[in-house]
């Protein structure tokens, strides 16, 4: 992640929602809910990382996406 001379590196999706997951902010739930919307064919992937990382991030992010399929 960064600026490394004659190119540039991402943080990728399933990093970023842990990030947000991590700080817990109302707006970073938000965040997270608006990814998920907008990613529905990742969010397998980034289920797999948050698990890895910490298993938590993974129940809080299914709590999330549940709410998605409940609107």
């Amino acid at each position: 992640m960064g600026a490394v001379r004659g190119s540039l590196k991402y943080i990728s999706l399933p990093s970023l929602i842990e990030l947000k997951l991590a700080a817990g902010r109302l707006r970073d739930q938000a965040d997270v809910l608006e990814f998920a919307r907008e990613n529905r064919d990742c969010l397998d992937d980034v289920r797999r990382h948050l698990a890895s990382v910490h298993s938590q991030f993974a129940t809080r992010f299914d709590e999330l996406v549940d709410q998605l399929d409940e609107r």
